[in-house]
């Protein structure tokens, strides 16, 4: 059950940095498209 719950931990920690950096990525669109990049 330890590998288990550590693999779990894992994923969990990988998805709070990809919705982190998706987060990042649609800001900084939004902030581009304001600002008249594109």
């Amino acid at each position: 059950m330890s590998n288990r719950s550590d693999l779990y931990d894992r994923v969990l920690s990988a998805v709070k940095v990809l919705i982190e950096l998706f987060g990042v990525l649609v800001s900084a669109a939004l902030a581009g498209r304001a600002l008249g990049w594109w």
